[in-house]
């Protein structure tokens, strides 16, 4: 159950064709004359009996259409209903026209996007991966569009926000000035995207020297006209790594377009991606579609960061979700007549009241797949007098619909009014009501939801910078939180397909809970971009995290991201509760401090894909600190190959697990079956004990010391042809003396071409340069499709130069 605060404040079918058959004056005749002051009206249990029994007579294809659309669809038809609904504030979504922007979630193909324009409507984008279509269609057709059997639900465009509340002086605050001086790190080599609304102002900002000439923004996906948040954003990371190339991409246009944009700036080369756009209907507890673009960019080593929020948190007292088990209570007749009972907040209370107006939407949502849901509920806002519906949304969850119900909010002030949640019709759930930037009396932690609370994402939270008193951040209780910075933790149901967590029944639910935010970054900071000055909230914070990570990128090029979020966790400054807590993650980093890091590995867990190279570029390349380069193993007999240093050392020991007499010309093996591999123990082990990788290497390109051991595995060249071999598994560990650095050897599989002697494979491993790694153990199993022979041509005995 989540942490809690508590006030002690007072707690369509054919029906929208034709009037409603429905006696209001006799359904309030069945009220009971007296309830208590906290409960429902009888004035309002009728009404919401009216909503209630018009959703029971929807059609097929109404129920597959957001009831924001269907009562916009009522109010145009001048149903009946709606004289019984006084205060209903329906809001509008068509334009002048008559012609609205929905999402629709639908199997894509050539004939749902002919549909559509025979309908009158435009197509805007469609994306087969992600099921979703934008486009702008009549009001009046979009039942005819929801007959479709291939769509599944039919919604008004998904609104997003960007985490904003208004040279930076973060650069400063992190230190990031610092790691510049002491570590000669600009950014250079490293490609940062940045992700918001639009950048209306880079070319006034790339005159004033702001930013640089050479912004890349993705074709067609400026985002303007807008606010130019994004170029804000772009400043802070070039003021932070001013030698890393700035990429942009908006993230309007819906979340399947977002979610593209992330995967098109990963293929772009951005090795750093930073965003502050949230949509308010991304999945809270099932990883949507932006979540599953971000982890897929992280699994290919991308350091992806995003803005925790600005809604709020329960330590500061400024929280505005609810999170916990649906708690039915029963209503009074009529609805205690129609199957459908109303949650409780706590003591019997069935309502919710807003104590701080949100600017947005209320939201609910409640954990079943998306989509998939097939328990309904419905949302409610009423006065504070809970005796009239001001908002309601009740659209229809049988099976293939998204588990949210959302209420708009943005033209009306809800300070004092009530919120209810009703279930249609199902079993319990877990619930997430959230006000977004409002505060409800009774509240609970766990605001963060979305893609910034994915796995591969980094969520930061927001310390504003004047806390710093013009010099580096000091952490503790000089430099707490913002009191409107989101809190966590994320309680996730369902894995991205929508299979429960654990396999458990939908009855008997399990979850994960991801603890976020991860960490906190400076905001409150001064921009060249109009109406960022200051720029406050988490959407400044973001891409001070994103700076760092583009210094730290450009020392260790084969971090991944898992090693990333805990280089930059590591040594941040601890703020809030002590320790890792759910308003400020692990804390502040500073640039120099994660920098200066990379030679204290021992004692860290982390994860790292291998960087690649050919032989003699980028990773491997002389002089290595080690003497590792340009020392062939001579083969005697196969079993052990020594290859004597000048000075008569001898470094490596190379083993074959496999009978060496039948790896020759006359005896050759041929290795055609995927269960009888040949497996070979490379064993490179320093016979002093002194450490094989002291210094590191310089990068030949920067001339900057990376920190990685780097060793080279391959065939010589000329031997190429004749070998058409597979590496069908590798791995590596290294070892302090008998000590192994990791827990489970790297899985360096990817490491090798399909064809494993086309020349030298590089690994190199981030962060163990001078820790003492003394010995280290590769072990390969090789096959090749029949019927060549792995060595069909042999070698000569003391000249055989194959293996390194």
């Amino acid at each position: 159950m989540p942490s809690t605060r508590s006030s002690s404040r007072p707690g369509l079918a054919d029906a929208f064709a034709r009037p409603l058959c429905l006696a209001l004056a006799g359904l309030l005749s069945l009220v009971p004359a007296q309830l208590d002051a906290s409960q429902l009206t009888p004035q309002a249990a009728a009404q919401i009996a009216a909503l209630v029994q018009e959703k029971q007579s929807r059609t097929a294809a109404q129920h597959k259409i957001d009831s924001r659309l269907l009562l916009e669809l009522a109010q145009q038809r001048d149903s009946s209903m709606l004289e019984h609904l006084p205060k209903l504030e329906v809001a509008r979504h068509a334009n002048a026209e008559g012609a609205v922007l929905i999402d629709l979630d639908a199997g894509v193909d050539a004939a749902l996007l002919a549909r559509i324009t025979e309908l009158g409507g435009t197509v805007h984008s469609a994306f087969p991966r992600w099921r979703a279509v934008r486009a702008t269609l009549p009001l009046t057709q979009i039942e005819s569009l929801a007959s479709l059997a291939q769509v599944r639900s039919l919604r008004p465009a998904d609104v997003y926000m960007t985490q904003m509340i208004n040279t930076t002086e973060g650069d400063v605050a992190h230190a990031a000035d610092v790691a510049r001086a002491t570590f000669s790190v600009d950014g250079t080599g490293v490609s940062a995207g940045a992700m918001s609304d639009s950048v209306d102002a880079l070319a006034d900002l790339q005159g004033s020297g702001d930013l640089p000439a050479g912004v890349t923004v993705l074709p067609g996906q400026d985002g303007n006209p807008g606010t130019s948040e994004g170029t804000a954003l772009l400043e802070i990371i070039h003021d932070m790594a001013p030698g890393a190339d700035l990429f942009f991409a908006t993230g309007r246009g819906g979340q399947a377009q977002m979610a593209q944009n992330i995967l098109d700036l990963a293929a772009a080369g951005c090795t750093v991606i930073v965003d502050d756009v949230l949509y308010f209907t991304e999945p809270v507890f099932q990883d949507g579609i932006i979540a599953q673009a971000v982890d897929e960019v992280a699994s290919q080593g991308v350091a992806y960061y995003s803005s925790a929020g600005n809604s709020g948190n329960l330590a500061a007292g400024t929280a505005g979700v609810w999170e916990g088990d649906y708690v039915g209570i029963g209503l009074p007749a009529p609805l205690a007549g129609l199957g459908v009972s109303a949650h409780d907040f706590g003591g019997g209370q069935n309502s919710n009241e807003v104590t701080q107006d949100t600017p947005f939407f209320f939201t609910l949502q409640w954990s079943d797949p998306s989509p998939g849901s097939d328990n309904d509920y419905d949302l409610y806002v009423l006065d504070a007098a809970l005796a009239n519906v001001i908002a309601a949304s009740t659209s229809t969850q049988n099976g293939t619909q998204f588990p949210v119900e959302i209420i708009d909010s943005t033209t009306r002030d809800d300070l004092g009014n009530r919120i209810v949640v009703v279930q249609f019709g199902g079993s319990d759930r877990f619930l997430h009501v959230n006000s977004h930037r409002g505060e409800l009396a009774e509240a609970t932690d766990g605001q963060i939801f979305g893609h910034p609370a994915a796995e591969g994402a980094i969520a930061v939270a927001a310390v504003n910078v004047a806390t710093a008193g013009g010099g580096a951040f000091t952490g503790g209780a000089a430099n707490p939180a913002e009191p409107f910075t989101s809190d966590g933790p994320r309680r996730i149901f369902f894995e991205a397909d929508g299979t429960p967590i654990g396999g458990a029944s939908r009855g008997g639910q399990q979850s994960e809970t991801r603890e976020k935010p991860d960490i906190t970054a400076a905001d409150g900071v001064s921009t060249a971009t109009p109406g960022f000055n200051p720029f406050f909230g988490t959407s400044a914070a973001a891409p001070h995290a994103a700076g760092i990570a583009a210094l730290i990128k450009q020392i260790l090029s084969s971090l991944d991201a898992i090693g990333m979020s805990q280089r930059v966790k590591r040594d941040a400054l601890d703020i809030e509760s002590t320790g890792i807590d759910n308003v400020s993650g692990s804390g502040i980093p500073l640039a120099d401090n994660a920098i200066e890091g990379k030679m204290g590995f021992q004692g860290d867990d982390y994860s790292v894909n291998p960087a690649l190279a050919e032989n003699g570029s980028r990773d491997c390349k002389t002089p290595h600190k080690a003497n590792m380069d340009d020392n062939t193993a001579n083969f005697d007999g196969l079993n052990e190959l020594i290859d004597p240093y000048t000075d008569g050392t001898q470094p490596f020991v190379f083993e074959f697990e496999t009978d060496p007499d039948n790896l020759s010309e006359g005896g050759g093996r041929r290795f055609g079956d995927p269960e009888n591999p040949l497996e070979t123990t490379i064993n490179m082990q320093s016979m002093n004990g002194e450490d094989l990788f002291p210094e590191g290497f310089e990068d030949p390109e920067t001339g900057t010391p990376l920190d990685a051991a780097c060793i080279e595995i391959g065939i010589d060249d000329a031997l190429d042809g004749d070998c058409p071999t597979n590496v069908t598994s590798a791995t590596v560990q290294f070892f302090n003396n008998s000590t192994p650095i990791f827990d489970e050897p790297l899985d360096i599989t990817n490491a090798f071409s399909p064809n494993l002697f086309d020349g030298t494979a590089n690994i190199s491993v981030p962060n163990l340069a001078g820790q003492g790694i003394n010995n280290v153990v590769v072990k390969m199993q090789l096959n090749n499709p029949p019927p060549s022979d792995i060595f069909a041509d042999g070698f000569e005995s003391g000249d055989a130069t194959a293996w390194r």
